[in-house]
């Protein structure tokens, strides 16, 4: 799972060139990964426009190229949405994933892994792969790894389902 080669795909196809004509304001956001059979190589690039507080995605498999129309970005109120610098990401998705998964089995082991969702993107913690597993238990458990160096930054475990 390495997001480079599938960006830089992104950068040189038409459909991405033809949008970034009319949107040069919008900068790199997020890379999004749903790690199950059903969305393998699917990828979802989000660009964000900090004037109009929107988010345009571009979903990639294989050599497909869907853009999702433009819609408002989901966050808290006054949370600023961070360029994503591709150049300092030294981390690729599957080693994050590797790290996510040693730092669950050593700390909550007794709960399989049901889903894993990753997300890198550019935090007030830095750059980080925003890794969420959904439990067994039916818990979650987000686990912050720094992008560049692997580090595991912080870790919440919590209810999915709320009474």
């Amino acid at each position: 799972m390495h997001f480079k080669p599938v960006y830089q795909k992104l950068l040189k196809a038409e459909e991405y060139k033809a949008w970034r004509k009319d949107h040069l304001q919008f900068t790199l956001a997020h890379v999004f990964y749903l790690n199950d059979e059903s969305n393998k190589d699917i990828w979802h690039i989000g660009f964000f426009d900090s004037i109009s507080d929107t988010i345009t995605t571009f979903v990639m498999k294989e050599e497909s190229i869907r853009i999702v129309p433009t819609e408002d970005v989901f966050k808290e109120e006054k949370v600023l949405v961070k360029e994503l610098e591709v150049e300092k990401v030294r981390l690729e998705f599957d080693e994050a994933l590797e790290k996510a998964k040693e730092f669950q089995k050593r700390e909550y082991g007794n709960e399989p892994i049901l889903k894993e969702i990753l997300i890198l993107q550019h935090t007030e913690q830095g750059q980080v792969y925003n890794t969420t597993f959904l439990l067994s238990s039916f818990k979650t458990l987000n686990i912050k790894i720094d992008a560049a160096t692997g580090a595991v930054i912080s870790h919440q475990k919590e209810n999915f389902i709320s009474r």
